[in-house]
């Protein structure tokens, strides 16, 4: 106790001076920032603090899944899908007066292209030219025709940055100029990130915020606590029991309001298929046969805010296909492993990792029920491993990890961004699976390639086959969002692309 104690006075000295106030909605959350930049950033609270404080040539207002111009005044297509020329609207600026023109996105590209970082392949992978043809006028030169391409535009890795970004580097800082409708005020790595209004955002009579301050916890019961106490006034962290809780009882019901809404989050299991004994795919399906998502869902979950999924693209998105069992398959399972080489006198000895805190203590459970599924066969033995977010990504992407648990928000809404960045060549080891199959990426290629939904919707489900096929994932559940909030809060959306902080006030 003296320890937590001593660990969480910092977090209180530092932001009595903010909390509490009542221009201040505070938000308590698992999430952790890694960086804070674009070129790099790839977790979803990076992205989320650099959507509520920079803007794109395009976005999306609240609720839509529609990407609509916000830098950009307008847009020509070429008639072979694959030239772009974006007309900027003028005097936009950063919130040290930097003017936003063709000539910073060029140089805010040239990071991305330059740097390599986790999401760049969103833009190289596609782009095969861009120009500031004049201040007001940026050209973009395709590979191919990619109808998402002006939904990528909406997302982080193409967002103009200011100068004080490096050329040659990532950027280190925490506090840049911003352009959107926030500004970072003060923040510290794992404890806090206080936000307020940025005066230069151009549509500022819509940013109904004044002060954010989001406080970052260790575990959901911690951050139950704090919304009981009152040192926070909403969250989206909390363990489904606690959810169930508030949305059940009476004198929580009189103080609360719980906010459910459909998301695009998806969860699953990734299988590094480079790295013994998963590089054999009799295993990963063999695994995959002893997955018990009803199981899970009723003892993790408590049979609430999660639908069962059986393949990566979600199930309220065009081109969803069904292609994993059901049900468990215990003889289908031991066939498998038995063909692999494994049985009662020689066990498949396997680690298992999950994320330390960062999809809350439900995932404990979770994990916890996926060894006993997998040891129910006398074959498998399983050792839990789990590290803190930041090592874990790090691992991850080293090729660390042979068989993990990963969350999914979407970059832009469209089936091919929950199927290129997992299962083409090129893309798919920035999530740790290393999955590489020739016949894949000529599918994958061509469904991005293709305008017509109803032939990209048939390309879709050829490859989702080929998911079952292979199975360098395990698709588990899809996720509902579920926000509780202190009565006294408004403007709480619970949109299904981001958080939208500036909206929030009491």
């Amino acid at each position: 106790m003296r320890k937590l104690l001593a660990l969480s006075l910092p977090l209180i000295v530092v932001t009595t001076a903010f909390a509490g106030s009542p221009d201040t909605v505070v938000i308590g959350t698992l999430d952790k920032w890694k960086v804070l930049d674009p070129a790099k950033a790839y977790d979803v609270m990076s992205c989320n603090l650099m959507q509520n404080t920079l803007i794109g040539l395009y976005g999306y207002k609240p609720g839509s899944t529609v990407p609509e111009p916000v830098l950009a005044k307008s847009v020509d297509v070429s008639k072979d899908g694959k030239t772009y020329i974006f007309h900027l609207k003028k005097g936009f600026k950063f919130q040290n007066g930097e003017e936003i023109t063709a000539y910073t996105l060029k140089r805010s590209w040239d990071r991305v292209f330059k740097l390599k970082g986790d999401p760049a392949f969103l833009l190289t992978d596609v782009v095969r030219s861009y120009r500031a043809r004049d201040k007001y006028t940026f050209e973009v030169h395709l590979k191919y025709p990619f109808s998402p391409f002006l939904a990528v535009t909406a997302f982080t890795v193409a967002y103009p940055v200011p100068s004080i970004y490096p050329q040659s580097n990532f950027f280190k800082g925490t506090k840049y100029p911003a352009s959107g409708p926030l500004t970072i005020e003060k923040i510290k790595r794992d404890r806090y990130v206080y936000l307020t209004r940025n005066p230069k955002y151009f549509d500022f009579k819509d940013v109904k915020a004044k002060k954010i301050l989001i406080r970052q916890y260790q575990n959901a019961q911690t951050i139950r606590l704090a919304l009981e106490r009152g040192d926070i006034d909403m969250t989206g962290s909390l363990n489904t029991l606690d959810v169930k809780d508030f949305m059940t009882n009476p004198s929580l019901k009189s103080r609360y309001n719980v906010y459910v809404a459909p998301s695009f989050v998806i969860s699953y299991i990734v299988f590094n298929a480079k790295k013994a004994p998963f590089n054999d795919p009799r295993v990963r399906k063999a695994i995959a046969y002893l997955i018990d998502r009803d199981e899970i869902k009723k003892f993790a979950y408590n049979n609430i805010l999660h639908e069962n999924l059986y393949s990566l693209i979600p199930i309220n998105m065009w081109g969803h296909k069904d292609v994993f069992n059901k049900k468990p398959n215990i003889d289908r399972a031991l066939k498998l492993l038995a063909e692999a080489g494994y049985n009662k006198n020689h066990p498949l000895v396997i680690n298992y990792w999950y994320p330390q805190g960062h999809y809350g203590a439900d995932v404990d459970k979770e994990a916890q029920i996926i060894k006993s599924q997998l040891e129910k066969t006398g074959v498998i033995k399983v050792n839990l491993k789990t590290t803190e977010w930041p090592t874990y990504l790090d691992y991850m992407t080293k090729g660390i990890l042979g068989m993990f648990r990963l969350g999914w928000a979407p970059d832009y809404v469209d089936p091919d961004d929950y199927i290129y960045p997992f299962m083409h060549s090129k893309a798919d080891a920035s999530l740790g699976s290393f999955y590489s199959n020739p016949e894949v990426d000529i599918l994958i290629q061509k469904a991005r390639s293709v305008n017509n939904k109803a032939e990209r919707e048939k390309l879709y489900s050829k490859i989702q086959d080929y998911l079952w096929k292979d199975v360098p994932y395990i698709p588990l559940f899809q996720s509902e969002a579920a926000i509780v909030a202190n009565k006294s809060v408004k403007g709480v959306t619970n949109d299904p692309i981001y958080p939208r902080y500036y909206l929030l006030h009491k």
